[in-house]
């Protein structure tokens, strides 16, 4: 997957700030989480309680990394953009609604109860 990609180069171009490590952290994290979503929304076999639960806890994740409106905002863009880049993936055919279902198990997983 790409993401451990983008996550290395977001880590690499990070300055000495708090303030960046943050919303590096934030936007690595939005990224993930609207892949996921975006992707398992697309799959009817998937229980939309379910994506909405997980969507919760990826909100209430995101908001402990970030520390301004600016950097919410920032990363609520770069979700909204992820979860269509995610949804489109299933409509191309690029991933299954099996590997979609798996990553969202992966994602309920690591966000926790």
């Amino acid at each position: 997957m790409a993401l451990p990609i983008l996550a290395a180069s977001l880590v690499v171009s990070l300055v000495a700030s708090n303030d960046a490590v943050q919303l590096t952290r934030a936007q690595v994290a939005t990224v993930e989480y609207g892949t996921v979503l975006g992707a398992a929304a697309q799959c009817q076999g998937i229980d939309q309680q379910r994506i909405g639960a997980a969507t919760h806890k990826a909100s209430v994740a995101v908001h402990a990394m970030v520390l301004t409106d600016d950097q919410f905002e920032r990363a609520r863009s770069g979700f909204e953009s992820a979860a269509r880049d995610g949804g489109a993936r299933i409509a191309n055919h690029q991933e299954s609604c099996a590997d979609a279902d798996a990553a969202l198990k992966r994602l309920e997983d690591q966000l926790g109860p």
